[in-house]
């Protein structure tokens, strides 16, 4: 657990209802203050407001403006963030996620085990 101290935040974007859920759940049960949003837009919105999250979980593949989008407009108003975003997807596109895997910090694969997300979190953290 992370110290009381100082709590985490993180900011997850993902429009699947129980995945969002589950994140947010492993996230919380690890001492993260969780921001949970449903399209890229949201998420924008909350990086727009915010610069201190210790870690970004963005879906890829979305209707509409999801993880990519995100991506993009990190890399024009919030460079420093991207190495704090992790992609959580289940899109088998290598060519998409070999196209920002030098600018963001991991990829974890759908479906995973909640300890296989935590170690990736955790790895982040510590290089934040």
């Amino acid at each position: 657990m992370w110290p009381s101290f100082r709590k985490k935040r993180a900011l997850v974007l993902d429009d699947d209802a129980s995945m969002r859920r589950l994140i947010t759940k492993i996230l919380q049960k690890e001492g993260f203050a969780v921001d949970a949003v449903t399209s890229g837009a949201d998420a924008i919105k909350h990086l727009q407001g915010e610069s201190d999250y210790s870690v970004i979980l963005l879906d890829i593949m979305m209707p509409l403006e999801g993880g990519l989008t995100v991506v993009k407009e990190m890399r024009q108003s919030h460079a420093e963030l991207l190495k704090r975003a992790i992609v959580v997807s289940g899109t088998s596109s290598r060519s998409i996620i070999d196209g920002i895997r030098d600018e963001i910090f991991d990829f974890v694969s759908k479906p995973f085990e909640p300890e296989e997300l935590l170690v990736v979190v955790r790895r982040c953290v510590e290089k934040a």
